[in-house]
């Protein structure tokens, strides 16, 4: 039969296109599936992988020696696995925990399997994708340890470190407010009334039940003292709340850390009979992050700088950036001269400090392997900034907890946070309860926008730390002491070998 005379239909190729795509559909359709449904298994496995070390590390934690290791390394697996992750799974994952000892090198690992379902390869018939992997730690008699510590130098760490040193800078600030007092109203024309402030604000100048300090100027006005020591040079007074703390032999709760931090490269020290090889490094932060000192194996060198009260000033810090600035534009007559605490701003620059000294930490000073890196924050918990809480509501939102958000983008550089919180002091003065309550106590309940600022400073440092790495103190002796758990469970704690 001739092409002419075939049917119609036999000669028709019009719908040729449309038959090969039809038989080109699924395997494309295939071949997106298995990009996407594999992409979410990458990304399912880099998640569990961090919860294998997290089980990891608590198999060997101090905290945990008393339950079995099979116990701990599954409970921690699973607590770091989201439900959304969980609900994902074909079946529930094998988690393998193992504990063993070899020459007093204590080695825990956990490993684990997972199906995950899918959801386009499905139309390959294919219904489960497998991961699998495992994080292994050790905690052995030899060690190496770069500690860098990120020391809160703003203006609330200028507190009196004791009861009587606060007591006694109350009195002598307020005694210098009556003496600045006196002589501007010596200098008022008739008819003048005065208007400027001295150290702190005239809405301070009233009378506190159980406040037995306060100084009156020559119009018999009471003037309550102040207790921060670090304010800026205010109006007619040239020097600074620290000055007139140090004349009047106050010690100051930042000295007290500067002490403490000392004692912590002391004790790093005799570690080294203990196989414990410590270097240190110092970099203290209010405004803006100040470098003192990379870590160091010279612990003199590091004692030195710490001691040094002309380098490790309290209320040091700079100047702003004018794109933080930007963020909150109705108070920034606030902003310089004084000592706030960007926490929030300075922990991404440190990160990156961290994540730069982590390439080259490995030296002929330690060890062929990169130490452990562990830092020190030693803070009042507090981000503050002066004269925020003036602007109201929106103000508040910027006097908040140091978050654990921020804390994670130190730890994403694989170092652990240990945490020595100095107590921020309650105070029955107005501008406390004004300025830093909502912050401070959990209580408040202050609406934030942001609910990770809502749990009160304690709870968030807690959270900030790697476990068993927090301590705390409010007066001296507690401080001190908060340094020594600290440093001996820094010695202590496991870290990740592979």
């Amino acid at each position: 039969m001739s092409r002419a005379n075939r049917p119609t239909f036999a000669r028709d190729e019009r719908g040729g296109i449309a038959i090969a795509f039809a038989l080109l559909l699924l395997p494309i359709l295939v071949a997106m599936g298995c990009a996407i449904d594999y992409g979410r298994a990458v990304a399912f496995k880099t998640r569990f992988q961090a919860a294998a070390d997290d089980g990891a590390l608590a198999v060997l934690s101090p905290d945990f020696k008393e339950q079995g290791a099979n116990a701990v390394g599954s409970d921690f697996f699973l607590a770091n696995l989201a439900q959304t992750d969980l609900s994902m799974l074909v079946g529930p994952p094998k988690v393998t925990v193992s504990k063993s000892s070899v020459n007093g090198i204590v080695t825990s690992t956990v490993a684990f399997e997972a199906s995950i379902a899918t959801t386009f390869l499905k139309i390959a018939q294919v219904d489960s994708i497998q991961i699998a992997g495992s994080a292994t730690a050790e905690n052995g008699t030899k060690k190496y340890i770069d500690i860098h510590v990120l020391l809160d130098s703003s203006d609330s760490m200028g507190v009196g470190a004791s009861e009587a040193d606060r007591l006694l800078l109350r009195q002598v600030s307020a005694k210098k407010k009556a003496e600045l007092r006196d002589a501007a109203i010596d200098k008022l024309k008739p008819g003048e009334t005065l208007t400027a402030t001295y150290l702190y604000a005239d809405t301070e100048d009233t009378t506190i039940p159980g406040f037995t300090f306060l100084g009156y100027d020559k119009l018999g006005k009471g003037l309550t003292g102040c207790e921060f020591a670090c304010h800026t040079k205010t109006f007619n007074y040239s020097g600074t709340m620290e000055s007139l703390a140090h004349d009047a032999g106050v010690t100051l709760r930042f000295n007290v850390a500067k002490a403490g931090i000392k004692q912590v490269s002391t004790l790093a020290a005799a570690a080294k009979a203990q196989d414990t090889y410590v270097r240190m490094g110092l970099s203290t932060f209010s405004t803006t992050l100040v470098k003192h000192l990379d870590p160091n194996a010279d612990l003199n060198a590091f004692q030195n700088k710490i001691s040094n009260a002309a380098d490790v000033t309290l209320g040091s810090g700079g100047t702003a950036s004018e794109s933080y600035k930007a963020k909150f534009t109705l108070w920034n007559n606030c902003w310089n001269g004084y000592a706030n605490t960007f926490f929030d701003m300075v922990a991404p620059e440190f990160a990156g400090n961290l994540a730069k000294w982590r390439d080259k930490a490995a030296s002929k000073e330690t060890a062929e392997r990169v130490p452990t890196q562990v830092v020190l924050l030693v803070t009042d918990g507090l981000k503050s900034q002066n004269c925020a809480s003036s602007a109201g509501s929106g103000g508040r939102e910027a006097v908040f907890p140091i978050r654990p958000a921020d804390c994670a983008k130190l730890k994403a550089t694989g170092a652990q946070v240990a945490v020595v919180y100095t107590e921020y002091i309650n105070s029955p003065l107005p501008t406390y309860k004004s300025h830093a309550r909502h912050a401070v106590e959990e209580a408040q309940a202050y609406p934030y926008a942001d609910t990770s600022k809502s749990s009160g400073i304690e709870k968030n440092l807690r959270a900030c730390a790697t476990p068993g790495l927090f301590a705390k103190g409010k007066e001296p002796a507690e401080i001190d002491a908060a340094f020594k758990t600290v440093f001996e469970n820094i010695r202590i704690t496991p870290f990740l070998s592979h």
